[in-house]
């Protein structure tokens, strides 16, 4: 049996073997309880009441554990969001800084009128490259030499356009249940 403490799961002894089940098998073991109850006309036995009892028990305990861990779960992926976000800035920052460094190496270079240095430990060479330079807007370009793109929908804009009325063709508004977790 999984309770909370403090906001943190805690394990007790089990008290039956319902903690492990998940919550689609209780609740079917939990109809099934009720659908037997109908069929023997809606008498409730003291047996059926107790497993009743403790089935709508395990159901809840059962339901606080998955907040538990539906709400680590996303605290931990916003977490490592932001991580990502950090790293991303210090992959930007660390390429720029290297890229800089590149540049002055070859500034240096052009200006000693040489392409190649050896240090101690790095020898220097200077290359060339193709560069394909726009100067246009690439929107006028043919299209042979545009990377085809898939659309992607403005849906905020189409939810605000679908309610104030407009109709447009293929799309619809939903209404989907989900769960808060407080």
């Amino acid at each position: 049996m999984v309770t909370m403490r403090d906001g943190a799961p805690v394990d007790v002894a089990p008290a039956s073997g319902d903690e492990r089940r998940s919550l689609y098998d209780l609740e079917a073991e939990r109809k099934a309880l009720l659908d037997e109850i109908e069929a023997s006309g809606g008498e409730l036995t003291p047996a059926q009441q107790a497993r009743l009892a403790t089935l709508d028990d395990a159901v809840l305990e059962k339901i606080d554990a998955y907040g538990w861990v539906v709400s680590r779960l996303e605290k931990e992926a916003e977490l490592f969001a932001e991580r990502a976000r950090a790293l991303t800035l210090k992959v930007r920052s660390r390429l720029a800084m290297a890229t800089r460094l590149r540049d002055r190496m070859a500034e240096h270079l052009l200006a000693r009128g040489v392409r190649k240095l050896d240090g101690d430990d790095y020898t220097v060479y200077l290359a060339e490259a193709e560069a394909v330079v726009i100067d246009c807007d690439p929107g006028g370009l043919p299209a042979a030499f545009l990377r085809p793109r898939e659309p992607e929908p403005d849906r905020e804009g189409l939810r605000k356009a679908l309610r104030d009325g407009q109709q447009v063709a293929g799309v619809r508004l939903e209404r989907k249940p989900y769960v808060i977790i407080r």
